[in-house]
Order: structure tokens, then sequence, then C-alpha cells
């Protein structure tokens, strides 16, 4: 494997001028590769075109955000030397394919839908109308959580709405759902009544005992602000939101969002992620359009960033907005506003020191890695510490997040779900914990994940072998893209990786009894559901 490898580079040719001129141009996209085609000869000619774009009003293919190099100004090494590095990515895994398990070595991954069995009936609905605004293409977060302290989980579903002056005629405005499971496999709806049977344009949620009174309190994200629920016990809540004081602005997008205890005071503190400036007039007054289709929806390179929350827990029920003198509002250094588009975040204490940390997936704009100083305020290290781009100093359209000690020692990985075109990103530390190396090429699960667009993301150990295995939610969010993109469809599958235990080299293997789509509906409303192992 060494000689095939070493015969690969030394047989690579540096591209001719020709070339080079074409990929300055921006835009590179991988051209199809059937069999054996190594060595490469001419990378930037014959390997990688130029990409058009779907649309004349944004750059790049796949809305935007696909696999290519935007603006060479924000890469770190020149175009043609990315090239040559994304080449010795594919010569390793070619070389390294013979070193993959085999298939009946790689436990089946069998899950059986039993949402109807078990009494879901939830519908998210995202409002849609036809206008195609942002926030459709979000949402639908969801928790498990035991709310009444009797040993079983229950379920959150966070739902939207329909947007104003556009409820259908004998419809109501939808809310959230609250499900108690009997501890039989079943789940009721005991929404009504709860406090939770509230509307609002909800996304994500979050669940922390605030007051640690013994029972989970509930948080919602939404856009056009945020809601906290106080749990009272004997299954009923009641808004806290305005005399917490973490409602934050109406013009807000809330998204992800953590509990944190991040001064070690006892007290959970709270982190919000939030997305974009947006409102329905901004997002109408630009013309987002698919060819031969019609209106699409914008890509967020084209709004402008936001700030994160962090708000302190005072413990009387009040939280304090710390956000700018703790350093998580950070600043485009070009421009100087708000830098941050987030979706979600993963609190860890990375370097091990008995402090929190926080790592902030952004899309289109670098990741954060907020460092605890021990002291009530965070350094921005993501550049240094290595998360902020992929591997060619490159941004990418990150969306769902989770970290975890994968490999059973100290080795933190931290895991993002990327855009289509994208792969997904496997930031792993190295001899020094602050510093990380994407390493999903060579773990196995990058390339895999390549094509399809990646929403949610977690470890978990399916097969329940002691090692953490990686799962993505994945799906496009224009129901019409194969129309354009004919490697893209609107339902995709799920992903799943088994983490085969294998500290060095490939580490994941995209586990057998994959590829179905399960069939969800285009448009205004989709159903959740829950599935066995």
């Amino acid at each position: 494997m060494f000689r095939l490898l070493v015969k690969a580079i030394t047989d690579f040719k540096m591209p001719n001028k020709s070339s080079l001129a074409q990929a300055k141009g921006g835009h590179l996209a991988p051209t199809t590769m059937s069999g054996a085609t190594l060595p490469f000869p001419d990378l930037c000619s014959a390997g990688w075109q130029p990409a058009e774009s779907p649309t004349g009003s944004r750059q790049g293919v796949d809305s935007g955000r696909g696999l290519r190099i935007t603006n060479p100004r924000h890469s770190r090494l020149p175009v043609c030397a990315t090239t040559f590095r994304a080449s010795l990515a594919a010569i390793f895994l070619a070389a390294n394919a013979c070193a993959l398990p085999a298939a009946d070595e790689i436990p089946v991954a069998k899950f059986t839908d039993i949402t109807r069995e078990a009494g879901i009936t939830f519908v998210h609905n995202n409002g849609a109308y036809g206008d195609k605004l942002l926030p459709e293409t979000l949402g639908g977060g969801v928790a498990f959580f035991d709310y009444d302290n009797d040993g079983h989980q229950d379920l959150l579903f966070i739902n939207s709405t329909y947007w104003p002056g556009h409820i259908p005629e004998g419809k109501m405005p939808t809310t959230l759902a609250l499900y108690h499971n009997d501890g039989h496999g079943h789940f009721t709806d005991v929404t009504k009544g709860s406090g939770l049977d509230i509307s609002c344009y909800g996304m994500g949620v979050a669940i922390g005992d605030y007051d640690n009174d013994g029972l989970p309190d509930v948080f919602i994200t939404a856009v056009g602000g945020n809601h906290l629920f106080h749990n009272d016990g004997h299954g009923k809540f009641h808004e806290v939101t305005q005399e917490a004081g973490v409602g934050g602005s109406t013009n807000d997008w809330g998204t992800g969002a953590a509990f944190i205890d991040y001064d070690n005071d006892g007290k959970l503190d709270l982190f919000v992620c939030n997305y974009v400036q947006w409102s329905p007039e901004i997002d109408r007054a630009k013309s987002y359009v698919l060819p031969n289709i019609g209106r699409a929806y914008g890509p967020p390179r084209n709004f402008a960033g936001t700030f994160p929350y962090l708000y302190h827990n005072d413990g009387n029920g009040h939280f304090t907005d710390v956000s700018a003198q703790a350093g998580v509002q950070i600043k485009d250094p070009a421009t100087g506003l708000p830098m941050a588009k987030s979706l979600a975040v993963a609190p860890v204490d990375v370097d091990n020191d008995g402090w929190i940390d926080l790592v902030v997936a952004n899309d289109t704009v670098p990741n954060f890695l907020f460092h605890n100083q021990h002291d009530g305020t965070f350094k921005e290290i993501g550049a240094r510490s290595g998360v902020a781009y992929d591997a060619y100093g490159l941004v990418r359209g990150a969306m769902g997040i989770d970290s975890a000690r994968f490999r059973n020692d100290d080795t933190l990985g931290i895991a993002i779900g990327n855009y289509a075109n994208e792969m997904n990103a496997l930031y792993v530390a190295q001899r020094d914990s602050l510093l990380f190396a994407d390493e999903a090429t060579q773990a196995g699960v990058g390339p895999a994940s390549q094509k399809l667009l990646k929403f949610g993301l977690f470890f978990f150990d399916y097969d329940l072998d002691g090692r953490l295995d990686v799962l993505t939610a994945n799906g496009h969010l224009e129901p019409e893209i194969n129309r354009v993109q004919a490697n893209q469809q609107y339902r995709q599958p799920a992903q799943l990786f088994w983490n085969r235990g294998d500290s060095k080299g490939t580490g994941f293997v995209r586990a057998a009894g994959q590829g179905r789509h399960r069939r969800v509906p285009a448009h205004r409303r989709a159903r959740r559901g829950l599935c066995r192992h």
C-alpha cells in the first residue's frame, strides 16, 4: 500500500497554466471518477471542473453552499495546492480500502418504526405557503426528558406554526406537543392544559433544572423570541420568560441552546445560539430563484450575522445577560459586524480542566470554540484550535454537532454535520488537547457523507459494544432540488457509522442495512417518528 501511495504521488504532475487560470475562477467541483483512476495525472484540469451556479443570483453549487472554493482569498492554500491535498486524501482512501472489515463483520442496523404503535401522532408544521421564507427550512427540535420524575423518559416535540395572515380556513395555530411515557412502550398526548400548549415558530429545546427544585424545566428557541417554562410538578408548566429575562429580542431567530454551569457555582446558566438577522420583509426583498422552477430559499451567506446569548443564573429565578463581558460576541474582523450564524452548540470540557467549554457550529462562517478562562469569561480559539474551518482553510455550512471521547480514552472528537456536497467533520484532539485535526476522511465518516445535506448528528452506541457510533439525519431543503441538481434528492436517508474501535486509521464504517428513503411530505407538514432497535 505504501508503494502505491508513493507511486501515485510521484506520478502527479503540476497543472499547466491554462488549468491554473481556469481554477482561479474560484469554483471547483469534483468530476465523477469511475473504477481505479489513480494516480491522477493533472487534477486541476482533468480531475476538477469549474462548477456552474444553479441560479444567476448566487455563487457555487447547491444553493451556494456546495463543495467549492467560493472565494479563494479565504483559503489558506493556493487553489491547486488545495486540489493536490484533496487528491492525496483520495489516494489515501484507495490505498486504505483493503483495511476495511468484511461486510459480514459490520453489525446490521435494524430499527423498527413504532411511531403509530407508540401512540405518537405529532406532525410538524412549518407554515409554508409559497413565499419560501428561510425559517421554513429549519425547526422541529425534540427532547426526551422525564418531566414527572416517574423513571420513564417522556417526549416533547417543538412545533412551528402558520405565518400571520396565512392560516388556512378551518385551521388553528399549531402548538408544541408533550407526550407522557406510561413505561410500557406507549405515549399519551398530554399537551392540552400542560402549559406547554403554546403556539410559536419554534426551533430547538434545552432541558435543565435551573432552580434546583428537582424538576426539569424547558427552554424553547424560536423565531421572534425565546420561551422559558418552569416545571411546577404534576404535569404542569408555566411560562417565566419575562421575569427570568431570557426572551431575547423579537427580532431574534434562536436555534440551538444549552443549559451549562460555566462558572461552577452550582446553578445552571444558559447559552443560546442565534442564526441570522432575518425578517419576512428582508427575505421577500431578495430574489432567490431556481431555474425553470421559481422562488427558492435563500442562502445564509446573504443574511447578516448575529451574536449568541450567554445568560448567568442569578439564583433567584432571574438571569443576567453577560454575553458582552463574557467574550462570546464575536465580530467579523473585516467589517466589525456580528459574525455568528449559529445553529447548534456542544458543551464539553475540551481540555479536562474542570470548566465547561463551548463548541458552536456556524453556517457558512467559521465555527467557534469558546475556551473557559475560569473567571467568568471565554476566549474564542476556533481558528487557533483547528475547528473553525475544513482541512483546506474553508468555511462550511455547519448544522448539527456533538462531541464524545469516541476512542474510549481521553481523545475528544467533535463531529459536525455539514451542508450538501460538504463532508461531515470529525475534529480529533491531538497531543495538545486544545489542538484538533479534521480526521473525517481517514476515520471513515467523511467521503460517504459528502453528497447528503446533514441536519442532526449525534454519537450513540447502537450495537452496545461499548463504542460510540455516529448517526446523521439528512434531507434537502428544496423539494424540487432534483430538477436542477441530478445528484440531489429532497428525501435523503439517514446515515449510521459503526465505530470499529480502531484508534488509528479508519475508525468508522458505514453500517449495513441503509439507503432506503423514508417518504416525507414535501411541503407544509412533516411527521416525526420513533424507531426501536
